[in-house]
């Protein structure tokens, strides 16, 4: 169960974002997988987006594994991207429904992520 948007198309792409390969002009790898996005889809990708234009983006990717959700965000105004930003922040289902009743501000694509995401979870807790 996949909800992919903007430049997100699939966990690999998820992947690629956060954790680019770097190569030099010989193409050797120079640096890369710096942090650890997992490598399998999660059990349910609630919400993923990435909106780029230019130089500047924005991604925020809310996913739940068993009975935990877990929330990332990132952004980037540079010819840089996402990596080293895979950060997610942990929550049990309770708290992360509060968390996103709690964060609206009208701004940006979190607060249409985290309802997206919120109902959705409602919907695989409650059945």
């Amino acid at each position: 169960m996949g909800e992919y948007h903007g430049d997100f198309n699939s966990w690999a792409d998820v992947r690629e974002q956060f954790e680019p390969e770097w190569k030099n002009y010989s193409g050797e790898l120079r640096w890369g997988r710096r942090q650890a996005v997992p490598p399998v889809e999660p059990e349910a990708v609630l919400y993923a987006e990435y909106e780029a234009e230019g130089y500047e983006g924005s991604a925020i990717v809310i996913y739940r594994q068993g009975d935990r959700v877990f929330e990332v965000t990132g952004w980037h105004c540079s010819c840089y991207g996402l990596e080293d930003q895979w950060e997610p922040e942990e929550y049990d289902v309770p708290t992360y429904l509060a968390f996103a009743e709690r964060t609206k501000d009208g701004y940006g694509i979190n607060d249409e992520a985290r309802a997206v995401a919120a109902a959705k979870l409602k919907l695989l807790v409650n059945g």
